[in-house]
């Protein structure tokens, strides 16, 4: 998922990005959400506050990340 973070120039993600556009093995939320969640536990992604939801591509986004870092050199530093 970070390398195609990295591939589009994504800055901010939300679910729907993922589900429709994202790599095929992660294109649902059953396989999609757990993996947001480990990148957010490890610093690659920063929960945007549902309060704040930002517009992106178009739309209102009340679930969305900031992509933080693409690699562990980056969380690390």
């Amino acid at each position: 998922m970070l390398e195609w973070f990295k591939a589009e120039g994504l800055k901010e993600i939300y679910p729907v990005k993922v589900y429709h556009d994202g790599p095929g093995v992660i294109r649902s939320k059953a396989k999609a959400m757990p993996i947001i969640k480990i990148l957010e536990d490890h610093g690659y992604l920063s929960p945007i506050d549902p309060e704040d939801a930002p517009e992106i591509d178009g739309k209102i986004r009340k679930q969305a990340w900031r992509i933080v870092a693409y690699s562990v050199d980056e969380v690390l530093r």
